[in-house]
């Protein structure tokens, strides 16, 4: 059987891998702007898109913050994996060669979101998705398919959002997986820039932005949290303990990684690399879609590196793109 290799120039951050490596099926991401959440959402979607007639959704506030998204994409998958040129009216569209798609879609509009089962759900700017759109609309299209789901946003008040985040710090909730980090986390962000916006911007918008703190209207932290929640920092990684919310800065229990350990691994990965180091992928040909199952090793085995894709043209290195 042949394969076709797809090398791509990307490394994730350590706060983008834990991510990436976790095997929950509805993953929380509570961080700062310009953290890396749209380009760490944007290759998970890649990723998964390897698996033969997958369907993806791509769905924001509106459709401004989805092109974002889709702009995203479009830089990540080769050309010579895709079926034809994108789809550029709305809703925009990406087909690739094996039978898959992923559409972008806004969550402006009540009802507009209905009809087709989907594998995997990225909801980006999360926080600012009206409750309806996720508990009516966005929900039930991942109850069929058993479908994945990964929320990427700032924080922005008390909604949907924030009680799924509460949720992933739940040992009763194994499905459900949270992360908080801060803006610092991005070792791609020079330290005396995040001290310059400290510096100039209110207290309560720096610690929403930057820091990932969830703010009530007034901007204080919601009070009901469990304190151990918030521990923010702009210089540590994010720790890691499956099951449970992982909040940049000190460890809550014995299981989760130190601040000290993470920003070991976060030194050597920025020494090491640099922003991007090549990345091999290999395709496998494939002809009709694997049976869902909830198992936590079969999760982790659709998130692996090997994804099936035809291998007619076979791509030798990255698209220009």
């Amino acid at each position: 059987m042949k394969a076709a290799t797809v090398d791509l120039d990307w490394t994730p951050h350590p706060g983008q891998r834990g991510v990436l490596d976790s095997d929950a099926r509805f993953r929380i991401v509570g961080c700062g702007r310009r953290w890396g959440k749209t380009e760490m959402s944007a290759h998970e979607a890649f990723r998964r898109l390897g698996d033969p007639d997958t369907l993806v959704w791509w769905v924001a506030p509106t459709y401004d913050i989805a092109d974002i998204g889709f702009d995203a994409v479009d830089d990540v998958i080769p050309a010579p994996l895709r079926e034809g040129e994108p789809k550029r009216t709305k809703p925009k569209a990406i087909d690739l060669v094996n039978g898959s798609r992923i559409s972008f879609r806004s969550a402006d509009r009540e009802d507009s979101l209905r009809g087709e089962g989907i594998d995997l759900l990225i909801l980006d700017e999360a926080a600012m998705i009206p409750d309806r759109a996720w508990q009516k609309e966005l929900r039930p299209t991942l109850t069929d398919t058993l479908g994945d789901m990964v929320a990427i946003s700032t924080p922005k008040g008390r909604n949907w959002f924030f009680e799924w985040f509460q949720r992933g710090n739940s040992e009763d909730d194994p499905d459900v997986e949270s992360w908080q980090s801060p803006t610092g986390d991005n070792p791609h962000i020079p330290p005396k820039e995040i001290d310059a916006a400290k510096r100039e911007l209110p207290s309560h918008v720096f610690e929403q932005e930057y820091l990932a703190e969830f703010k009530d209207e007034s901007g204080g932290v919601f009070t009901q949290l469990d304190e151990r929640i918030f521990t923010p920092s702009t210089t540590s990684t994010t720790t890691r303990a499956r099951g449970r919310t992982h909040t940049a800065g000190t460890s809550r229990d014995t299981r989760t990684t130190s601040s000290a350990s993470s920003s070991t691994r976060r030194a050597t990965s920025s020494t090491s690399s640099g922003r991007k180091t090549s990345r091999g992928r290999r395709f496998r040909t494939g002809s009709s879609r694997r049976p869902r199952s909830t198992t936590a090793s079969s999760r982790s085995t659709r998130r692996g590196t090997t994804r099936s894709w035809p291998t007619s043209p076979t791509p030798a290195s990255p698209s220009s793109r």
